[in-house]
């Protein structure tokens, strides 16, 4: 972490995808996905001020937002098919028996690995989930879990989680690669997703010697793609 930049790819025919796709020379469109959990799963009381975050750097009138209730699976999907740049603040699960079923944790149910590769692909996905880049024991060289799922979809960049996170933990490492991110937004310039694994890194490093956090409540963060 002192001295790379570390980002991972689930195939080389993604990581050929990737570089083969242009990135866009408009605003990005923005959404962001925010569910709080439930009394079945367990609260996350903090999920909405990732949304906060991304509204203060990004412009409020620039992010969709889709909130609790209203976050349903056909209603998220609907919505991924327009949008450039997405971030979800919700639970997450990695299915260990049938790897396309892990999925991102809705009002109504679960956004599976198999419906997110089906989307089409944008430039940028923040995944501030559990267990959102787990993979499966026996399978490193085929890595399917919900980050990969949004890679395979087009997705040029995704952040996500290798374990369980903490929910206080997910608004600053948001404030901190959106930070980066829209650092040059006052200049008139567009926000670069290709530099979301520098962000990270900068996350990473914030939460590591400042926040003075141990090592498994920062090292979950993962940048995939390019």
């Amino acid at each position: 972490l002192d001295w790379v930049i570390s980002s991972y790819i689930p195939t080389l025919s993604m990581l050929l995808e990737s570089y083969s796709r242009r990135a866009s020379s408009r605003e990005p469109r923005l959404l962001a996905v925010c569910h709080s959990g439930n009394s079945e799963r367990g609260r996350l009381p903090l999920a909405k001020k990732e949304v906060d975050v991304l509204r203060r750097y990004a412009g409020t009138e620039n992010v969709s937002v889709i909130m609790d209730n209203a976050a349903r699976v056909n209603t998220v999907c609907d919505a991924l098919r327009g949008s450039d740049w997405v971030h979800f603040a919700c639970h997450g699960t990695q299915s260990i028996t049938n790897p396309m079923d892990s999925a991102l944790v809705l009002d109504d149910g679960s956004l599976p690995v198999s419906r997110l590769a089906e989307q089409e692909g944008g430039e940028f996905a923040m995944l501030l989930a559990c267990e959102t880049a787990l993979g499966v024991p026996g399978l490193s060289d085929e890595a399917i879990h919900v980050a990969a799922g949004l890679h395979f979809a087009g997705f040029r960049s995704v952040i996500a989680t290798m374990w369980t996170m903490c929910d206080e933990h997910g608004p600053i490492v948001a404030e901190k690669v959106y930070e980066h991110l829209f650092r040059e937004r006052h200049d008139g310039r567009l926000p670069d997703a290709s530099e979301s694994a520098y962000a990270l890194r900068l996350a990473l490093l914030f939460l590591r010697d400042e926040k003075k956090l141990h090592v498994h409540d920062w090292a979950p963060f993962v940048h995939f793609g390019v």
